[in-house]
């Protein structure tokens, strides 16, 4: 899934620019510390543009929190490949 995919998705699925402006700002800092634990940038990247994609859906379920994040991406990767 590429990251205009990906950015795609989270216009979808967050409604508040706030938060997308946070998830931006957590892929931005997820990428740059990869590098001080000797991890893949790339990937630490994405985890955090995607953190809270089910923010709206989970906000009075916080139980549910991640889970549907999980559901919502491998359906979304399933469907494009």
């Amino acid at each position: 899934m590429e990251r205009v995919d990906i950015i795609k998705l989270l216009k979808e699925r967050v409604k508040g620019k706030n938060l997308i402006k946070h998830m931006l700002a957590a892929e931005a800092a997820m990428g740059a510390l990869a590098g001080r634990f000797n991890e893949n940038p790339g990937n630490w990247a994405v985890a955090g543009l995607v953190h809270d994609i089910d923010y709206d859906a989970t906000k009075d379920n916080f139980r549910r929190h991640g889970l549907d994040s999980a559901d919502i991406l491998q359906r979304k990767i399933l469907m494009s490949g």
